[in-house]
């Protein structure tokens, strides 16, 4: 083979190759950032994998604030298919002063760097006579050109090359400083918070720990969101928020997340209280008969805001305490689960059988006494009864459930005896017997 012909094989490659790298890239995992990662419960910062439609392109993006020359970045990750990020290698905000500038991009982690660079004005120049170009112009344009675009070409796959070499591996920035190293894999199945070492062995450790509270979590966010509900708020972004009455609070409208954040749901029978309007013929007995509260069973309901919101936290004990039926407390066994009421009128009870025990006979859901003997479940079991207290003035408001769980979880932070489990992380020539931990 020739001299001109390996130099014409060696840019057919060089071609070939660089229409691989010059087209379109596919983003397959973005830089994350998020600035309300404490609100949203999720990573401070990391890495994200994008996922899609194969049909559809897959994009990062980044979002921040300049304020007097301070870069506050808000938000980064991956964004779907939008066609203002077409073929943008580069993350680049092109509008005129936004207040918060956001731009977007392909490739992976291609949101790692941003910039902000106006679109300015072009004024259109005055059209003048074309000089006429010499003809020795046409020769040299076609020389250089292709000397050009394979020297392009080189640079480019050379840099492609570097940059695939040099990139950082995906690192995710833990948001709390490492703790000990983790337990054998077969206690990866509970949430375990490791403390101190008890004993060391030839083989292995043993450690002090301590199982994660997953009721007061589950009861906290169930707190607050009703309380978000009962809540007048004025003088909103998006305008007044009035208080509103669920009506018909019961452990099957109340939804868990992944992390078992409570979201309330089914808002058919709500009920808005606006300022200077009264709650009308608003038809007072509704709800699941074995969730209704005692001035709902007898049809003595007063119209006013607080008595509505009063109803919703009497069904709010009854939610409270199937949590605490479901809950491993100290020296005592799990119940299997049963409605409230369950256990004295069964699963289908009429009105007349709901009036006969609540109010007649003003029976509740039945505390076990072992609960007690746990100062979380004992300070939860107190909080239940003022929830679903026969007198609907005396009962608790969702915001003051939301700070007793608080506290109950800082109580039950406390370690002592009952709240103590052992693992052992190895085989060790040391034999601490594990104990069940409550809550």
């Amino acid at each position: 083979m020739g001299a001109a012909a390996k130099l014409a094989f060696a840019v057919f490659l060089i071609s070939c190759s660089s229409g691989a790298i010059l087209g379109r890239s596919e983003t397959q995992e973005c830089i994350f950032y998020n600035a309300n990662w404490e609100r949203d419960r999720t990573n401070r910062t990391g890495v994200e994998s994008c996922y899609g439609d194969k049909d559809k392109r897959r994009h990062c993006f980044a979002t921040w604030k300049n304020i007097s020359g301070s870069i506050d970045i808000v938000k980064q990750g991956c964004w779907l298919d939008d066609i203002n990020c077409y073929d943008r290698t580069d993350c680049i905000e092109k509008k005129d002063s936004p207040e918060v500038y956001f731009c977007c991009c392909e490739g992976n982690m291609c949101n790692e760097r941003f910039s902000y660079f106006p679109e300015m004005e072009v004024t259109q120049p005055t059209s003048n006579p074309v000089t006429p170009k010499p003809p020795y112009y046409n020769i040299l344009l076609y020389s250089l050109v292709p000397l050009m675009l394979v020297a392009g070409i080189v640079i480019c796959a050379f840099w492609v090359y570097r940059h695939h070499k040099m990139a950082y591996p995906p690192v995710l920035v833990p948001t709390q400083d490492p703790g000990p190293p983790p337990p054998s894999p077969l206690l990866g199945l509970k949430p375990l918070q490791l403390l101190e070492v008890k004993a060391r062995g030839r083989f292995g450790c043993v450690w002090k720990a301590q199982l994660l509270n997953e009721l007061c979590h589950i009861a906290e966010t169930m707190a607050r969101g009703l309380a978000y509900l009962h809540e007048d708020i004025p003088g909103l972004k998006d305008g007044h928020k009035p208080a509103i009455s669920h009506r018909d609070i019961k452990s099957k409208n109340v939804l868990l997340k992944n992390n078992l954040t409570a979201c309330i749901a089914d808002f058919g029978l709500a009920l808005k209280f606006e300022a200077g309007k009264s709650a009308g013929d608003t038809h007072g007995q509704v709800g699941t008969r074995r969730y209704m509260a005692p001035e709902v069973l007898e049809g003595a309901i007063n119209f006013q805001r607080d008595a509505f919101l009063r109803i919703d936290m009497y069904a709010m004990g009854l939610v409270l305490w199937e949590l605490a039926s479901r809950c491993t407390a100290a020296d005592g066994p799990v119940d299997e689960y049963m409605l409230p009421f369950e256990e004295e009128i069964g699963q289908h009870p009429s009105l007349e059988d709901m009036q006969e025990v609540v109010v007649h006979k003003k029976k509740r859901p039945v505390l076990r006494d072992y609960w007690q003997k746990h100062a979380g479940m004992a300070m939860l079991c107190e909080t239940i009864e003022e929830c679903w207290d026969h007198d609907a003035e005396a009962r608790l408001s969702a915001g003051c459930v939301g700070e007793r769980i608080t506290q109950m979880q800082r109580l039950t932070n406390i370690i002592t005896t009952e709240d103590i489990v052992t693992v052992v992380t190895m085989v060790t020539n040391v034999d601490f017997p594990p104990k069940e931990s409550s809550l």
